[in-house]
């Protein structure tokens, strides 16, 4: 895998490195040359393009769709405005992290990290409600998601009921997430 090609693994990377405005320049490059058509499935006629990103992500549209000769492609350009959400809810105001999600939801608008990150956001926003339904819609919505990323959403409910202080249902929540995510150590933790 070459770096260039994988604009969403550089900018990890720079965040990593709390390299964040080099980040910020190299995804708003990126996503400004989107074209306008661009969507993160490709139908072709004898094969499926995704734009995934994950392995597990790619698996688990495969095992969804069996008989589909299927292509991984790097760059997806949804996770781009995911990544730009992220380096902006590092300061406040939450309008930015919130455009940036608006953004990516509107050419992947089934992805579950971007409806966990919507429901973090309406959380900061003082919006507990439409936040705990943004982290169950990001649970459900794609039902080919992998379980780590169906288990990610359970978890920020259970977190978002702890705050809303309904604990019984929190704690169901983290059990139902270690059914999908069995070693996960934030869930682990909590129901420690």
């Amino acid at each position: 895998m070459e770096l260039e090609k994988d604009f969403n693994l550089a900018a990890v990377l720079l965040i990593a490195k709390g390299r964040l405005e080099e980040a910020r320049a190299l995804l708003e490059a990126v996503v400004a040359e989107r074209s306008a058509g661009w969507g993160p499935i490709v139908e072709l006629p004898d094969e499926v393009v995704i734009y995934c990103w994950s392995p597990d992500e790619f698996s688990s549209y495969c095992a969804a769709h069996p008989g589909k000769n299927v292509g991984w492609v790097l760059g997806s350009y949804a996770q781009a405005y995911y990544w730009l959400a992220h380096i902006a809810a590092e300061r406040e105001p939450w309008d930015e992290p919130l455009d940036c999600i608006v953004k990516g939801l509107e050419i992947e608008p089934d992805h579950p990290y971007f409806l966990c990150e919507l429901g973090y956001v309406l959380g900061k926003l003082g919006m507990p409600a439409e936040a705990l339904e943004a982290y169950r819609a990001g649970e459900q919505i794609r039902p080919w998601a992998p379980p780590g990323q169906k288990a990610r959403a359970v978890r920020r409910q259970a977190v978002n009921l702890i705050d809303l202080g309904r604990l019984d249902e929190a704690e169901i929540e983290l059990i139902r997430s270690l059914q999908l995510d069995p070693a996960n150590p934030v869930a682990l933790n909590e129901l420690g």
